[in-house]
């Protein structure tokens, strides 16, 4: 089910940023040879990926509200930023 907004009167955000439109942060961009330094990272990540495989989709979502479905459909873009994430 689809609702049609009443595009005039949605509220505008903020303006947040006042530096150059250069400065903003377009991309994060994970190198592989930064990510495969070491094979304990690559251990690791390979563990992250498993467990995010083996998610049960039946199951409720935690406190922090995150749909299993999306996190499963997702576990080869967002396991390394994950692992990177745990490691620091």
């Amino acid at each position: 089910m689809f609702t049609v907004e009443n595009l005039p009167s949605l509220p505008t955000a903020d303006k947040i940023f006042y530096n150059a439109e250069s400065e903003k942060l377009q991309d994060i961009l994970f190198d592989e040879a930064v990510l495969s330094v070491s094979s304990f990272f690559l251990t690791i990540a390979a563990v992250v990926r498993k467990k995010l495989e083996k998610l049960r989709s039946d199951k409720a979502s935690g406190v922090d509200v995150l749909s299993v479905r999306i996190l499963t459909e997702l576990k080869d873009e967002i396991y390394r930023p994950l692992t990177v994430t745990a490691c620091n």
